[in-house]
């Protein structure tokens, strides 16, 4: 039924998956357009995941460029905009979209 993932909670899939969704957002100023590609499509198909949403994925893509970023900063920034750009057409924002946290 939704709602049940078997084992795993809501929370605890996030929690185990944090580390890819800051991997797969490092990849979105990857130099090969076929990566940013492939990256993007994952992260969506994470935000279309009931138990992660779409709140997961754009959480991740707000977060600080990390310094070894910021010299190449255009293209880093022009993905995740894109990401964002794509999560709000898909999703929308509302008052319980924007309020809502992990859990």
């Amino acid at each position: 039924g939704g709602g049940n993932y078997g084992r795993v909670s809501r929370p605890e899939l996030q929690h185990r998956l944090e580390g890819t969704a800051s991997t797969l957002v490092l990849k979105l100023g990857d130099n090969q357009a076929r990566v940013r590609e492939a990256t993007m499509d994952a992260l969506l198909a994470l935000a279309a995941c009931p138990p992660l949403g779409f709140d997961f994925a754009a959480r991740h893509a707000v977060k600080k460029l990390p310094q070894r970023q910021t010299g190449k900063v255009w293209r880093p920034l022009a993905s995740r905009l894109q990401l964002l750009r794509d999560l709000v057409e898909e999703y929308g924002i509302t008052s319980s979209s924007a309020a809502s946290g992990p859990g």
